[in-house]
């Protein structure tokens, strides 16, 4: 009766311990199943200090591998985690390197000027550069200067006398009295062989009276030079080299 009363017991706690067993009867055949059960709940299969480290390194509610398409839906519902698709990469390989927004007007002026420079005083005056450059009003009228030339000198009563200085070959001389004279003249100018008058040994003028009438004239402005011209008094002491008088002039290279 002991012996039955504890082979209740045990095969109690082995069902209770299974969850889904229970033994009912007593004997012999009963004893075995007990004992089966008792066997398998008191030496249960091995768990190995290595299936406890993997065991701890799963995840609560880990599942199997996912595929590619879950992955990508998992990844893109998280914040700031846009997809990168072909187009967009597309478009990135055609940005420049440092490229930014629209420049400003300034902007620009600056990026411009840091790769253009502005011309020099020497190209300027001489006008021979090829190369695109900036021009400011100083090189404006620096180069107007080389090619432009006022200035005023004073009869000698000589038949040749040289007006330098001008710092050009003009190819336009045109001379007039700053107080007026008392022949009528107004205008005198002279012209290259390029333009309406021949220029010979003699040299011949252009001359204007007041009344605006122009006949040639020979023995005047006789010669344009490499860095200004030659009048003469005509031999009589007259414009536009009259002695004492002063004289205005335009030249233009």
């Amino acid at each position: 009766m002991a012996a039955n009363k504890r082979l209740n017991e045990l095969t109690t706690a082995a069902a209770l311990a299974a969850g889904n067993l229970t033994i009912i009867g007593q004997g012999t055949n009963a004893f075995k199943v007990a004992l089966s059960v008792l066997k398998t709940f008191i030496n249960p299969v091995p768990f190995t200090a290595a299936e406890q480290t993997k065991l701890s390194g799963i995840e609560t509610a880990a599942t199997a591998d996912q595929s590619d398409a879950e992955i990508k839906t998992a990844y893109e519902a998280n914040t700031d985690t846009n997809a990168f698709d072909d187009a967009a990469q597309t478009k990135l390989a055609g940005i420049e390197t440092a490229a930014t927004a629209d420049q400003t007007d300034a902007e620009v002026e600056t990026a411009y000027n840091a790769q253009v420079g502005i011309v020099s005083q020497g190209d300027a005056e001489a006008g021979t550069a090829t190369v695109a450059e900036r021009w400011t009003p100083q090189r404006v009228r620096q180069a107007t200067s080389a090619l432009v030339k006022t200035g005023a000198y004073t009869g000698d009563g000589e038949t040749s006398q040289g007006i330098t200085g001008i710092g050009f070959p003009p190819k336009y001389v045109r001379i007039w009295d700053r107080a007026g004279t008392t022949d009528g003249t107004s205008v005198v100018w002279h012209e290259t062989a390029n333009n309406s008058v021949t220029i010979n040994a003699a040299g011949f003028s252009v001359k204007s009276d007041s009344n605006g009438v122009m006949t040639w004239e020979t023995n005047q402005i006789i010669s344009l030079d490499a860095d200004g011209f030659t009048v003469d008094d005509n031999g009589a002491d007259e414009d536009p080299n009259k002695n004492t008088r002063i004289y205005q002039y335009l030249a233009i290279g």
